[in-house]
C-alpha cells in the first residue's frame, strides 16, 4: 500500500458483543492536497522555533516519565500535562498496571468556531491499540494524517489501519474490546482516502 500525504480513516469499530459504531463519517472527510503541504525545511524550522519560543513553559511531567518513553515517537514533542488526552480505564484491565498516557493533546481553534481537535504523533507499532482506544473514547469523527508512513527512510507513522477489507485482517484491541475493520480504500492518487 502506498504511503499517504494525508489519510482520512473512517472505521467501523466492534465493541464487545457486536455493537458497531462508525467512528468517522464520510461527511467529515478532509483531503489535504500536496500544494497545501509544500514548505521548505528552512521555513518549517523557522516556524517550529517561533512556536517553541512563544509557547508557555508548561509542565510535561507525565509525558517525560520513563515508563511513557516507549509511547512517544519523538522525545522532544510531548503533550503538556494540562492538555493531554487521558485514556480511560476499561473494565477487565488490571487497574494496577493501567497507564492512561497517550501522546495526544486536545486543542480548541478559536478562529474556527471553537472547534476541538486532537493532535497526536503517528502511532508506533506498540501504541496502535492506544490510538484506536483514544479514537473510540473521544468519539473522534475524522482522522487526518498529514505525513507519509516513511519519509526519507525514517518511519513517521505505523500503519494503524487494516490493509484489506477481509475479516481476518482486523485490528484487535482486546484491552478496550474493539475491532477495527477497513470499509473502503481508494489509493488511486498520491493523496488518497482510507475509510
Amino acid at each position: 500500500m502506498k504511503s499517504a500525504k494525508s489519510i482520512i480513516a473512517a472505521s467501523s469499530v466492534r465493541v464487545g458483543g457486536g455493537f458497531v459504531r462508525n467512528c468517522c463519517s464520510k461527511s467529515s472527510v478532509i483531503n489535504m492536497k500536496q500544494s497545501n503541504l509544500d514548505i521548505s525545511n528552512e521555513t518549517a524550522t523557522k516556524l517550529y522555533i517561533k512556536v517553541h519560543e512563544e509557547s508557555p513553559e508548561l509542565p510535561m511531567t507525565v509525558a517525560s516519565l520513563e515508563r511513557n518513553s516507549v509511547r512517544n515517537r519523538w522525545f522532544n514533542v510531548l503533550p503538556f500535562d494540562d492538555h493531554r488526552i487521558k485514556l480511560k480505564h476499561e473494565h477487565g484491565n488490571n487497574p494496577e498496571h493501567f497507564n492512561d498516557y497517550i501522546n495526544a493533546s486536545r486543542i480548541t481553534a478559536p478562529l474556527l468556531d471553537d472547534k476541538g481537535y486532537i493532535l497526536t504523533q503517528g502511532p508506533v507499532p506498540a501504541t496502535i491499540g492506544h490510538f484506536w482506544t483514544m479514537v473510540w473514547q473521544q468519539e473522534v469523527s475524522a482522522i487526518v494524517m498529514l505525513c507519509r508512513l516513511t519519509e526519507s527512510g525514517t518511519s513517521k507513522c505505523a500503519n494503524y489501519w487494516p490493509q484489506t477489507e477481509e475479516d481476518d485482517d482486523l485490528i484487535h484491541v482486546p484491552t478496550a474490546g474493539l475491532e477495527v475493520r477497513l470499509r473502503d480504500c481508494d489509493d488511486t492518487d498520491d493523496d488518497y482516502l482510507v475509510s
